[in-house]
C-alpha cells in the first residue's frame, strides 16, 4: 500500500507541474456529462478543456445530475445536497486525487466502472454512496458522519467491491435525534486495511445479504447491537507477523486467515451462528474469552488451527479441507452426541487424535482418514438400532477400523476401507438381503498382509478348488447385539499380484480367532479388473475374517508366516516358514549392516507350488559384531519378485547400542533415550534420508505407516510406524 500511495503522489506531482489549478461548479440544475464543457462553469483559474481535469477542484451543485462515461479526473470533489453523480458503464473511470465529500442529501451511484479516491471519503447525512457493480477504492480514511441533519449517512455496498486502506469511522450524534450512520453490505465485498470503528450507538454495520467484509486491522464496536450479522461473512485477515483481535460480536460466518505468523485472539464472548472457517493462521481464546458455536454450526478447517476448544451449543458439522497430512485437534467435539456430519477432503489424509462418534453422515470425497489406535464410530442419528447412518464416498477411505451401526432393515451398507503403505482401496460392501433380527454394529478393518494362519485348503467350492489365499484380509465383527440376517458381500481387492482370471477368484471366510477357511454361501459374478478385482458372494451369514482364494490359474504369491534369526557365537542362523506357495522359484537372502545397502548372500530353491507349510533355514558364518539386517527376496517362476520385512540380528558385544527407541511400534511420538547428545538420522525403508531426530520426544504423526530406520553413532535400529 505504501508503494501504491507513493506512485500516486508522484503521478499527481507530474500532472500538477504542468497545470494551473482551476475551480469548477456544475452549471444549472439539469443533467450532463463530466467531460462536456456545457456541464461546468469555470469559477477561478483558466482551462483549455472547459471541464475539470487532474489538479482541478470540482463541486456538483444542488439538484444537478452528472454522469461519468469516460476517463475523468479532478483534485477534490464535493457533491452538495440534492446532487447526484453516476458511473454506469465499463468506461466510467473517475480518479479524485485528494478528497471526496458528500453533504445534505447527495448521492453517488457506482453501477459500473471504477472510482478511486486518493484522499478521504466523507459521507454526511442523509447522503448515500451506493456501489452496485464496479469498484470503489479509497486510499485515505472513510468517514460516515451523521451530524448536520436528520437521516442516515450511508455507504451501501449492494454488489461489486469496496476497498479502504486508511480505515473507517462511523459516527452519528445522539442529539438532535433522528441521525444514524451506516455501512450496509448486501452482495458485495468490503476490504478495510486500517481500523474499523463505530463511535456511537446509532452508528452501525449492517449485513443485509451474503456479502463479505475483510479486516486487516482492529474492529471496535461501541454497542454490539449496532453490528447486525445477517447472513454475511467476516474475514479476519490481519497484518503479516502481527496479532489481531477478534471483536466480541455475534457473527453469521466467521473466517480466520492470514499470510504471516500472527495469531487471531478472542478476549471477549464471540458467537458464531452458521460457520467457522479456519483457513490459515491460528485462533486463540484468551483468559476471559469464549468461542460459542450455535446448534448446527459447520466448522471448516484447512491450514488454520484452533488452539483451545470452543463451546458447542448443540450439534456440529466438521469439514477437513487441507493440502497436507494433519491431525484432528481442539475443533473436534468431545461429546459423543455433538458431531453430526464429518467430511474428509484432504488428499494426504487426516489422523484421529481421539475417539470420535459421527451421528449422521461420514463424507469421504478425497483422501484417507487414519484412525490409528483410536475408535471411529458411525452411529444412528435417531438413536437406537432401527435405522442406519450414512456414508457418502467419492475417493476417500478409512485407514484402520470403522464401527458402523446396523439397523433391522435390508439394503446396502458400504465400508470404504484402505490398507497397507500403498493405501490400496479395499471396500467391504455389505448388502443385507434378509434383515437382521436385532440391530447393533459391525466393526470392519482391512489388512494388507496374509491372515495369521492358513488352513482348510484345498477347499472345494462348486467347480473350483481353492488352493491358495491372497496376502490380504478383512475382519468384520458383529457387536452391540447384532444378530440374524443374510447378506451378499462384495470385496474390492485392489493390489493382489498374480491375478490373471477374475472368474476363478473366490471370497472365503473363517472365524476371527483363526481356523480353517470355508466357502460360506454361493459364489457370485465377479467384476473389475485383474489389478482391481471385485469378488462377490451371496447367501452369507455371520461375521468373521474374509479373504480371496483361487485355484492354480492365478499365481497368488507365497505366504510367509515367519522369518527369524538366531546367533550362536559369531554365526547367524536364519529360519523362515511359508503356509503355502504357488510357482515359487527361489528365495534370495540379502544382508546389510546399516539396513540401507543390502548384498546377496545365497539363493535357496523354493517349493514350487504347494498347499502345505514348508520350512527353510540358512546359516551365515563369521558375521561382523554389531547389528546385522536380513531380508528375503522371493522370486516366482515368471520372474516377479517380492520382499519380506527386514529383521535385525545382534552379534557380539558390539550389538548393544548406546541408545534406544520407544515405543516400538509408534503412532505419533518416538522417544530416543541416549546418554550422548548426538544427531539421529531417520531413513525410510528405501534408504532415503527423511530428517534428523534428537534425543527425547520426536513428533512422527505425519509419517506414513511402515518400516523406518534410525541410525546414530554407527548403530541402526528399526521401528514400525503404525
Amino acid at each position: 500500500m505504501k508503494h501504491l500511495t507513493a506512485a500516486l503522489v508522484l503521478f499527481l506531482f507530474i500532472i500538477r507541474s504542468g497545470h494551473t489549478q482551476s475551480t469548477f461548479m456544475s452549471s444549472g440544475g439539469g443533467s450532463g456529462r463530466w467531460n462536456d464543457p456545457a456541464t461546468w462553469t469555470l469559477l477561478t483559474g483558466s482551462s483549455s478543456t472547459g471541464y475539470p481535469v487532474a489538479g482541478d477542484t470540482a463541486t456538483i451543485g444542488s439538484s444537478a445530475s452528472l454522469s461519468v462515461d469516460s476517463n475523468a479526473q479532478c483534485s477534490a470533489l464535493t457533491i452538495n445536497g440534492g446532487a447526484t453523480l453516476t458511473l454506469d458503464s465499463i468506461a466510467s473511470i473517475l480518479t479524485v486525487s485528494n478528497s471526496l465529500s458528500l453533504s445534505g442529501s447527495a448521492s453517488l451511484n457506482l453501477s459500473l466502472g471504477l472510482l478511486t479516491v486518493t484522499g478521504n471519503l466523507s459521507i454526511g447525512s442523509p447522503s448515500t454512496v451506493t456501489v452496485n457493480q464496479g469498484a470503489l477504492t479509497v486510499i485515505g480514511l472513510v468517514l460516515i458522519n451523521a451530524t448536520a441533519t436528520a437521516g442516515t449517512g450511508l455507504l451501501d455496498i449492494e454488489g461489486g467491491a469496496f476497498s479502504c486502506a486508511g480505515g473507517m469511522t462511523i459516527t452519528a450524534t445522539v442529539f438532535p435525534t433522528g441521525r444514524s450512520a451506516e455501512l450496509r453490505i448486501n452482495n458485495g465485498s468490503v476490504n478495510i486495511a486500517g481500523g474499523l470503528a463505530t463511535i456511537t450507538a446509532n452508528a452501525r454495520i449492517n449485513f443485509t445479504g451474503p456479502g463479505t467484509m475483510t479486516l486487516a486491522g482492529a474492529i471496535s464496536i461501541t454497542n454490539t447491537a449496532s453490528f447486525i450479522a445477517g447472513n454475511g461473512r467476516v474475514i479476519y485477515f490481519g497484518i503479516p507477523g502481527s496479532n489481531q483481535a477478534v471483536a466480541a460480536l455475534t457473527y453469521y460466518r466467521l473466517v480466520i486467515t492470514g499470510v504471516g505468523t500472527g495469531v487471531k485472539q478472542i478476549s471477549g464472548a464471540v458467537t458464531v451462528t452458521d460457520s467457522l472457517t479456519l483457513l490459515t493462521d491460528t485462533l486463540e481464546i484468551n483468559s476471559g474469552g469464549s468461542l460459542n458455536l450455535s446448534n448446527g454450526i459447520t466448522l471448516v478447517r484447512t491450514a488454520g488451527r484452533l488452539l483451545s476448544a470452543p463451546m458447542f451449543a448443540g450439534s456440529a458439522n466438521l469439514v477437513y479441507n487441507d493440502v497436507g497430512r494433519d491431525s484432528t485437534g481442539a475443533e473436534m467435539p468431545t461429546t459423543t452426541t455433538t458431531l453430526q456430519n464429518l467430511t474428509i477432503a484432504d488428499i494426504s489424509g487426516i489422523d484421529l487424535s481421539a475417539n470420535i462418534t459421527v451421528n449422521n453422515t461420514l463424507n469421504l470425497p478425497l483422501g484417507p482418514l487414519w484412525t490409528d489406535s483410536y475408535t471411529l464410530t458411525l452411529a444412528n442419528p435417531a438413536g437406537g438400532t432401527t435405522t442406519d447412518p450414512a456414508i457418502s464416498r467419492i475417493n476417500g477411505y478409512v485407514m484402520g477400523s470403522l464401527i458402523r451401526s446396523i439397523g433391522t432393515t435390508t439394503g446396502l451398507r458400504i465400508f470404504p476401507m484402505g490398507a497397507g503403505t500403498s493405501q490400496y482401496y479395499r471396500e467391504f460392501n455389505l448388502d443385507f438381503t434378509t434383515a437382521p433380527t436385532a440391530g447393533g454394529s459391525i466393526t470392519v478393518m482391512a489388512a494388507d498382509s496374509a491372515a495369521p494362519a492358513q488352513s482348510g485348503l484345498p477347499l472345494t467350492d462348486g467347480s473350483e478348488t481353492i488352493v491358495n489365499v491372497a496376502p490380504l484380509y478383512w475382519e468384520a465383527d458383529a457387536g452391540n447385539g447384532l444378530s440374524g440376517g443374510a447378506y451378499t458381500l462384495t470385496l474390492t481387492a485392489t493390489g493382489i499380484p498374480g491375478v490373471s482370471d477374475l472368474n476363478t477368484l473366490r471370497l472365503i471366510k473363517r472365524p476371527s480367532t483363526g481356523g480353517p477357511w470355508i466357502a460360506d454361501g454361493v459364489a457370485g459374478t465377479n467384476s473389475g479388473s485383474t489389478s482391481i478385482p471385485v469378488v462377490v458372494r451371496t447367501g452369507m451369514s455371520g461375521f468373521s475374517q474374509f479373504s480371496i482364494g483361487s485355484d492354480n490359474t492365478n499365481t497368488l504369491p507365497v505366504y510367509l508366516i515367519s522369518f527369524t534369526g538366531q546367533t550362536a557365537s559369531n554365526n547367524v542362523t536364519l529360519r523362515w516358514t511359508t503356509a503355502g506357495e504357488v510357482n515359487n522359484e527361489a528365495f534370495t537372502i540379502t544382508h546389510s549392516t546399516d539396513a540401507i545397502r543390502f548384498a546377496d548372500l545365497a539363493t535357496i530353491p523354493g517349493g514350487g507350488s504347494t498347499d502345505l507349510p514348508k520350512s527353510y533355514s540358512y546359516t551365515e558364518l563369521t558375521v561382523p559384531a554389531g547389528a546385522n539386517y536380513y531380508r528375503l527376496q522371493q522370486t516366482d517362476l515368471d520372474g516377479n519378485s517380492t520382499y519380506s520385512p527386514i529383521i535385525s540380528v545382534k552379534v557380539g558385544d558390539g550389538a548393544t547400542p548406546s541408545w534406544s527407541l520407544y515405543p516400538n511400534p509408534a503412532i505419533s511420538t518416538l522417544n530416543i533415550q541416549s546418554a550422548v547428545n548426538a544427531p539421529f538420522q531417520l531413513y525410510d525403508n528405501n534408504g532415503k534420508l527423511i530428517r534428523t531426530l534428537v534425543p527425547g520426544a520426536n513428533e512422527i504423526g505425519n509419517l506414513s505407516p511402515g518400516l523406518y530406520l534410525v541410525r546414530s553413532q554407527g548403530k541402526s535400529v528399526i521401528f514400525i510406524k503404525n
